[in-house]
């Protein structure tokens, strides 16, 4: 059993990515699909299939964007962390300086 003492230091390996690439995915044919979707919705020419359709894709992503504080809440919190790590780091930073000198 070999121990090794400067593996932390030394070169760690990269871990091993995961890539999904879907076979039966184009995305150009889904947004010519959406593109026409809409056309026909705006001359009122939709099947029921094809409002759920309508739906489902208006319906993505719209639930964070809809909720009251929603993704400018999110917003304001990084920039709340970002600017209290910057003082931190800044008081750290004096704390060090005086007691050196």
């Amino acid at each position: 059993m070999r121990i090794r003492l400067f593996s932390f230091f030394g070169k760690q390996p990269k871990p091993r990515s995961f890539r999904h690439n879907p076979i039966y995915y184009d995305p150009q044919k889904e947004a010519m699909e959406e593109r026409r979707l809409r056309v026909k919705k705006e001359l009122g020419e939709l099947t029921d299939e094809e409002r759920q359709k309508l739906y489902r894709t208006e319906l993505k992503g719209s639930f964070r964007e809809n909720i009251p504080g929603g993704s400018s809440l999110l917003q304001a919190q990084l920039r709340k962390s970002r600017i209290r790590v910057v003082v931190i780091v800044t008081i750290l930073i004096l704390l060090l300086f005086f007691l050196t000198n």
